[in-house]
């Protein structure tokens, strides 16, 4: 028989098998109603509307199918597996409201109606390779929008992953989708990801992978990062962000907040502005690497970096600023190092415009240095800070600390006004510290430390530097040295 009429057992009690291995048509409503559990078809390529509602059939394998009627397996109770590899026609409903199948492979179709697998909740494999979009209905059903117990989902060709699709999946681990370009927000919230979909994404919607259990992120073409879309994620140890055709990457507030085991993170990007809560409360954040260069290797220092925003570092307990020195950096927003500890014998921050309230956390240092600052909020507890002449705007906590500023400087002002302890810094005495000579026979030895806004200092090895046989010595700042007989002068201090 080639052909199974339409009705053909439609409604018999007792049939369980058949064989129509010469089978290559069945029609509508051919086996409807029945007990049936095992239909042998190898030939089979066309299956009429409801031909095999409500049966008992337990799998549905068809290599040579190339039409598939509406409602033809709906409501198979004890339906386990579908796997059809034909390039086929299938109508709406075909295999929906099946509670027990739990893989479905239709890895063939381009295009698949949403409710062809609906009402399915059991399902945990869903593959469909060539399919290249993603519907969603009026009524927001999707592909797996009923399918909480999913766990593993393929689609080769997609490239835009809309928003909030997995979002009722809680226990998909594996998404692959090496062609999706496009994230949507929310897209994978709160699932059990185990790495992104793709390695060549282009944008990144906010929230993506909120709470989901990716270890790495390795994002070689993207172009923005919407807000909070790696945050939570408490698995990712690892990342990497650039674009290897060079264009400008857009990165959200939050990217990365309480993913408290990411250890490490490279940014290929040109003067990048680090948003607010960027990195907050990545406890075991030690090595960041910022460069516009993509070719480059990770490094452990931060470079290129042109402002951080509110709380970006805070709480990153493994940081600290004597990590970054960037030449380039502008502007620290309020608390962005807050509970974050700077043990270092001097912070250096030479192009500092704007620091923030509470913006450079504890710094456990002999001095810091912020030459060219503008506008300062606070400044952290060290021995000494410095403080060049095109400040506009100083405020401050109570401190013990030192505060070298020019006299009638706002710095000045301020710390009269508030008893604090200010130092000019056009006297020498504002440079030299710890100053012990030692008279040893007829020479003295000389050892002190010394603070400023040049690297390198000239002293003099006579009583009286403007004599003709003076001899100039010069030293860095890190290399104080012992000087015989000794008259100190120092130079200019630009």
């Amino acid at each position: 028989m080639k052909s199974v009429p339409a009705n053909f057992l439609k409604g018999c009690k007792n049939i369980r098998t058949v064989d129509f291995s010469g089978a290559q048509e069945v029609g509508e409503y051919a086996f409807y109603g029945t007990p049936l559990s095992k239909f042998t078809m190898p030939s089979v390529k066309k299956i009429g509307d409801y031909a095999f509602y409500g049966t008992d059939v337990l799998t549905v394998e068809l290599k040579k199918i190339t039409s598939i009627g509406k409602y033809a397996f709906s409501e198979c109770d004890f339906l386990e597996e579908v796997n059809i590899t034909s390039n086929a026609a299938i109508g709406e409903g075909a295999f929906s409201n099946c509670d027990e199948v739990t893989a479905i492979t239709i890895n063939n179709v381009t295009s698949l109606p949403v409710n062809v697998i609906s009402g399915c909740p059991s399902v945990v494999f869903l593959d469909l390779t060539q399919i290249t979009e993603l519907p969603i209905e009026d009524d927001g059903s999707t592909y797996v929008s009923d399918k909480p117990m999913l766990e593993e989902f393929i689609a080769e060709y997609v490239t835009i992953i809309p928003d909030e699709y997995f979002i009722n999946n809680p226990m998909l681990f594996d998404a692959v989708m090496p062609s999706a370009e496009h994230v949507g927000n929310r897209a994978f919230m709160n699932t059990s990801l185990m790495c992104v979909p793709a390695d060549y994404l282009v944008t990144i919607g906010e929230y993506a992978f909120y709470g989901t259990g990716i270890a790495s992120v390795d994002a070689y073409s993207i172009e923005k990062i919407g807000d909070y879309a790696f945050a939570n994620c408490t698995s990712l140890a690892s990342a990497v962000i650039k674009n290897e055709d060079g264009m400008e990457i857009e990165l959200g507030e939050g990217v990365f907040e309480d993913c408290t085991k990411l250890s490490q993170i490279a940014l290929y990007m040109d003067d990048i502005e680090l948003p607010a809560y960027f990195f907050k409360n990545c406890t075991k954040l030690s090595k960041v690497y910022a460069t516009s260069s993509w070719k480059n290797s990770a490094v452990t220092n931060l470079a290129d970096i042109k402002s951080i925003g509110e709380e970006a570092f805070y709480g990153c307990s493994a940081m600290s600023i004597n990590r970054l020195k960037p030449s380039s950096l502008e502007c620290i927003e309020k608390n962005a190092f807050a509970n974050v500890t700077t043990n270092s014998g001097e912070v250096v921050l030479p192009n500092l415009k704007y620091v923030g309230e509470n913006a450079l956390g504890y710094i456990t240092a002999d001095y810091l240095i912020l030459e060219n600052a503008e506008i300062i909020n606070d400044i952290p507890d060290c021995d000494y800070v410095l403080i060049g002449s095109d400040i506009k705007e100083f405020s401050c906590d109570d401190t013990d600390t030192a505060i070298y500023a020019y006299e009638d400087s706002v710095v000045d002002e301020f710390c009269k006004n508030n008893n604090l302890n200010f130092i000019n810094y056009n006297s020498t005495d504002t440079i030299v510290s710890d100053v012990d000579p030692v008279l040893t026979g007829y020479d003295y030895e000389l050892s002190f430390g010394a603070i400023g806004f040049n690297t390198t200092y000239e002293w003099y090895a006579c009583n009286n530097p403007d004599r003709s046989d003076a001899v100039v010595i010069k030293t860095t700042l890190d290399d104080p040295q012992t000087i015989d007989p000794i008259a100190l002068f120092f130079d200019d201090y630009e």
